[in-house]
């Protein structure tokens, strides 16, 4: 016999021992995290599963959270908050980051900016209380389609289940082993009183005759139920690991994920973030819905939220957009906001129908750009080409000056705001005119120009972007096309008070 077989004989059975005892603890420890994110929800609380991550580092993709109801006046700044999602199935996560009475203004903790629009304290369903890390990753997963992770996770729990039922006999100890303390081997030997004889028969039968039955204490050889045998701490366990035992552990773990994934599932469509950095949250083939944000009573509002495509859905009331060549979808997340891109050259948008130009109104939009002069946004007399009638601009000067006006009585009448807009950063404009407060530019929030002219031409037209004709504009660059990025397009037939300026400002992009 080699001298490494006893060896091997005894690291086997401790080997396939670990192994057991760890497939076991596995499945338990899951078992009791499905449970714990599920069980909650039998009394009114409501748990959901995450599915981007907009709150890392407190909160991951594939975390189920449970939030605890709470009367709407004690919700706090700091508390990470469950309300509904404008604009989609399912609810948005997020820290409170500001109060304003009954409004809450929330901000993902990895978001560079607090979400677009304001919440009501009413509308918060609880506070989360409870987090329960990575056992809503296969919701991820099947929302996400990504199947290769969630054919891993089905076939890795196949595993865990075939080993613990591969496994059964190592935790049962054999019947005749069953006893405390030290084995007795009873062994026969030889009688000493007998002389070997070279006449095998003879040798056979003085054996068989004379043989002492000598009691040797001491350990026997080992099987790999003998070491539950001889472990009184575990010696229960070991009897109650039969086959029926390890079905019933497999049928815990199986009925537990499916309560868990009952109880969150209903709620994992939510695009959770605002305004995330991180496109774990996107969907190639889906709009960023998350950013659509609550109806108003625009004419045109262009949000740029679809991942492809060259016509644009009008959150507002009037008609569709279309994109030309030269402007590009910006592939994002519900972060930076998605966005377009217009390259200068050819990039413009325009709203598909024919409009009335109207006496009061307001043109808004963000904008980020490097090069001076372009329009922005603008009303002309013709669909497509340079229109021969044109004002109710909103455009960049050849110095970098954002500028808004209306031709009125043979010239433009213009209100132009101090310094420049071209430094590669977003900006918030606003130009808004009315009979009685007449011309009033918005710059990120604050007014920093104004017009005391309140006349207007009328005719039929359509509201273009990202180009039309500044011909006789002060300022006005030799190609009016616009390059740079746009974000949130609208057009009210109202002038917007200062605070609702301030208010779209703070909600972001």
């Amino acid at each position: 016999m080699s001298s490494t077989e006893p060896a091997a004989r005894r690291i086997v059975p401790v080997v396939v021992l670990i192994v057991a005892v760890a497939l076991r603890a596995a499945l338990l420890s899951l078992a009791c995290l499905l449970l714990w994110a599920a069980v909650p929800a039998a009394f009114g609380w409501t748990p959901s599963t995450v599915v981007s991550d907009s709150m890392r580092p407190a909160v991951a993709a594939g975390d189920v959270v449970v939030a605890m109801p709470v009367p709407p006046a004690d919700v706090r700044r700091g508390q990470v908050v469950l309300v509904p999602h404008r604009g989609a199935d399912g609810y948005l996560l997020h820290r409170v980051h500001a109060t304003e009475g009954e409004r809450l203004e929330l901000k993902g903790d990895a978001n560079p900016t607090a979400d677009t629009g304001r919440v009501d304290r009413a509308d918060v369903r609880g506070v989360g209380v409870l987090r329960v890390p990575v056992v809503g990753l296969p919701v991820v997963w099947l929302r996400n389609g990504d199947r290769l992770a969630l054919g891993g996770a089905v076939l890795g729990g196949l595993l865990a289940a075939v080993g613990v039922l591969a496994t059964r006999r190592t935790l049962a100890p054999d019947e005749h082993d069953e006893h405390d303390g030290g084995s007795t081997d009873i062994r026969s030997v030889p009688s000493p009183l007998h002389a070997p004889s070279t006449d095998d028969d003879a040798a056979d039968a003085a054996a068989a005759a004379d043989t002492v039955v000598l009691p040797v204490v001491g350990p026997a050889p080992r099987t790999s139920g003998d070491l539950f045998a001889r472990t009184p701490m575990l010696r229960g366990l070991g009897r109650r690991s039969g086959p029926r035992t390890c079905l019933v552990l497999i049928a815990v773990v199986t009925t537990a994920a499916v309560v868990a994934v009952l109880a969150a599932l209903p709620r994992a469509g939510a695009t959770w973030s605002g305004a995330t950095r991180n496109t774990g949250n996107t969907l190639a083939t889906t709009r960023y819905t998350c950013m659509d944000g609550t109806a108003d009573d625009a004419v045109v509002r262009f949000g740029y939220n679809d991942p492809t495509g060259t016509s644009e859905p009008n959150r507002g009331s009037g008609p569709p957009g279309v994109l030309s060549g030269g402007v590009t979808r910006s592939a994002g997340s519900c972060a930076d906001s998605p966005h377009v891109v217009l390259d200068g050259t050819t990039g413009r948008i325009r709203a598909d129908g024919a409009m009335t130009a109207p006496g009061e109104f307001t043109v808004e939009t963000w904008f980020r750009t490097t090069t001076p002069g372009g329009m922005l946004v603008g009303f002309g007399s013709t669909r497509d080409a340079r229109s021969g009638s044109h004002d109710r601009h909103l455009y960049i000067d050849t110095a970098g000056r954002l500028v808004f006006g209306v031709w009125a009585n043979g010239a433009a009448r213009t209100a132009t705001a101090p310094g420049t807009v071209t430094d590669g950063r977003w900006h918030h404009a606003v130009g808004t005119m009315s009979p009685t407060g007449g011309l009033r530019l918005h710059l990120d929030g604050a007014l920093v120009g104004s017009n005391t002219n309140t006349v207007t031409q009328q005719w039929d037209g359509y509201w273009r972007i990202g180009w039309e004709s500044l011909s006789s504009w002060p300022g006005a660059p030799s190609d009016e096309h616009y390059a740079g990025a746009l974000d949130e397009t609208r057009v009210y037939l109202r002038a917007l008070t200062a605070q609702e300026v301030q208010a779209h400002h703070d909600a972001g992009r």
